[in-house]
């Protein structure tokens, strides 16, 4: 659904990697999966990739790199 989500926990604001929906519902109410690229085992499927896509995933690293927020993790949420 999105990249770069910002959310918050204990009062403290922080990004993960993704933000996503389950299928086959999709965005029905307020609750959004978060979580990172290494939380990624498999790809089952890529969708429409157009070329802004492309060049926004060639200068990923970058773009996250200059984000002020903390970078959270699952496991944050799981405590």
């Amino acid at each position: 659904v999105n990249h770069c989500p910002v959310t918050e926990k204990d009062g403290k604001q922080g990004y993960f990697d993704f933000g996503a929906v389950s299928l086959p519902l999709g965005l029905i109410n307020q609750n959004i999966i978060f979580f990172n690229k290494e939380d990624i085992d498999e790809v089952l499927f890529f969708g429409y990739i157009d070329r802004r896509f492309q060049d926004f995933l060639s200068r990923y690293d970058e773009e996250v790199s200059r984000i002020s927020y903390d970078h959270f993790s699952v496991d944050d949420f799981k405590k």
